[in-house]
């Protein structure tokens, strides 16, 4: 009688749920200083990708760095490793170099070559915490990871430690290259996608908006001739308004054509890697930079922000496709996110009465030694600010003073700059004081971090135009509109949800790992977060 009733229940209610299978091709997508509040500003203007990422994902509305200094930099690496700069060791875009009082750029290294050409490469050497890439390929040694970018550190950081591709832009040729710490020759399928996709075949277009001077107006966009927008300097108007034509490989990365070429390598990594096509997992992450170089010189406020906006939608319906077409749908979970906000023009806040400025590093500089040298004898103290100040040890060494005490002295004389809300000595940071603000602990690092941690005021940021003059706009600080990115999941059997909660982007890659079913590492900084009922259960 029992196991009859077991029967007629079992018919009835039915076996139990089997799990959803797994995802088997994570699409990473980071756009390059893409603020969260972009995903609703610019709706409007969506009919594709993003607005499959609006309406089908699991979107999370308290999504974050938690870290200072929002860079390109520092924010690729915290996403894919799932840690703060403080333990993955890329404090900026540039640390310390070899020799005393010098700098380099992250990932940048000398002992290698890029294989297009005779040119110093790049490695993931500076990278002191494994990442998501190197975690599925340590589950699954037929697992694939590819990572793209126009820009070096970005397709760096993505790849971790041992990535199948990372492919970069050669900024002198426009050709995608990689170097001699991932291969011994150019890759057959880069070499092919150079020949048939070369960058001067974007040579001689125009970028003309594509967004309606209504549409433009819905979302807030000011008019198209604004002073202070440009790729030059501030009285530059050579490039201030559309149409803006392509005549060489730097044009391309002021406009959306430098993206669609990502775009377009992504889906030939597609196919060249038969990415998702097994049950091992895989791992695609691109990096759009075009999105960054237009927000720094034209500014987030601006027409071509709001028109480049318009064309990733549509850009990113291609890739959604191109990703079906590989692999089924359920099998494919994309995640959309960013390394970083931004900060409107300095000079259109001005305008509008609110308190912002530039401040150039010289004056930072300038302000230590000063003060050092009343106290101390004329010396030259500080060898850089980048962002934090940088103190010559070897200085303080050879008058036998206490470090701390030149520190202290130091923090205080960069707070008196207009503009610097607080200054944070190292010793501070080094003890962990609990005073100083989490998200500073957070970006520093014993070994690389400066000896003064600079705390801007908001609408305040370095000033770069004597050396970059398209940074018209900026970030790199520890307010809303540069910590903010969005945090989107798209695919992968997902229902759409909107999630009222807070989501780090440190939870970004052990999230991925869990739905992949893969294991991160410990000492990890962020947690997997269940993106669906249930999902712990897979």
């Amino acid at each position: 009688m029992i196991e009859t009733l077991v029967v007629l229940s079992s018919l009835f209610l039915g076996a139990p749920a089997e799990p959803a299978p797994r995802p088997r091709l994570v699409v990473l997508v980071v756009v390059d200083q893409m603020r969260a509040d972009y995903l609703d500003r610019f709706a409007p203007l969506f009919g594709g990708g993003l607005l499959r990422f609006r309406q089908d994902g699991v979107r999370f509305t308290g999504e974050r760095h938690l870290h200072a200094t929002t860079a390109t930099g520092p924010g690729h690496a915290t996403i894919a490793t799932g840690a703060h700069p403080a333990r993955h060791g890329i404090v900026s875009n540039v640390i310390p170099a070899a020799e005393p009082g010098a700098f380099r750029a992250v990932a940048l290294d000398a002992s290698r070559r890029n294989l297009n050409r005779d040119a110093a490469g790049a490695s993931p050497d500076d990278l002191l915490a494994t990442a998501l890439g190197d975690w599925i390929k340590a589950a699954d040694s037929r697992s694939r990871v590819v990572a793209l970018s126009f820009k070096t550190r970005a397709a760096v950081m993505l790849g971790g430690k041992h990535p199948d591709a990372c492919a970069y832009v050669d900024t002198t040729t426009g050709e995608f290259t990689t170097s001699s710490y991932y291969a011994e020759e150019l890759p057959a399928w880069l070499a092919r996608f150079n020949r048939e996709q070369p960058a001067s075949a974007h040579f001689g277009k125009v970028w003309e908006p594509r967004v309606s001077d209504e549409r433009f107006q819905a979302v807030g966009a000011t008019a198209d001739d604004m002073p202070f927008e440009g790729r030059f300097g501030l009285e530059d108007t050579s490039d201030r308004t559309f149409p803006h034509t392509m005549d060489e490989v730097g044009d391309l990365t002021f406009a959306p054509f430098g993206d669609e070429r990502i775009l377009a390598l992504a889906a030939a990594a597609l196919d060249e890697f038969q990415l998702g096509q097994d049950d091992a997992p895989d791992l695609l992450a691109i990096s759009l930079s075009a999105a960054d170089y237009i927000g720094h010189a034209y500014g987030p406020d601006s027409r071509e922000m709001a028109d480049y906006y318009a064309w990733l939608d549509a850009g990113l319906g291609e890739l959604l496709d191109a990703a079906a077409r590989a692999a089924p749908p359920p099998r494919v979970l994309f995640v959309l996110t960013a390394d970083h906000g931004v900060s409107p023009i300095v000079e259109h806040l001005l305008a509008q009465g609110v308190d912002a400025g530039r401040i150039r590093p010289a004056t930072i500089v300038g302000a230590v030694d000063t003060a050092l040298d009343e106290l101390f004898g004329a010396e030259d103290w500080v060898f850089g600010a980048e962002p934090d100040v940088y103190l010559d040890g070897r200085v303080v060494a050879r008058r036998g003073l206490d470090a701390r005490l030149v520190q202290d002295a130091a923090a205080h004389a960069a707070k008196s700059v207009h503009g610097i809300r607080d200054a944070f000595p190292r010793h501070r940071l080094l003890e962990g004081d609990a005073t100083v603000p989490a998200a500073f602990l957070r970006s520093f690092n014993g070994t690389r971090s400066g000896d003064v941690v600079l705390a801007f005021e908001n609408h305040f940021h370095f000033d770069y135009l004597d050396v970059a003059p398209y940074v018209k706009a900026n970030h790199m600080t520890r307010h809303d509109y540069d910590q903010r990115v969005p945090v989107v999941f798209l695919g992968g059997g997902l229902p759409a949800s909107i999630r009222n909660e807070p989501f780090a982007t440190i939870d970004i890659a052990p999230t991925l790992a869990a739905a992949l079913g893969v294991a991160a590492p410990d000492g990890v900084d962020g947690a997997a977060v269940a993106l669906a009922p249930g999902e712990e259960e897979r």
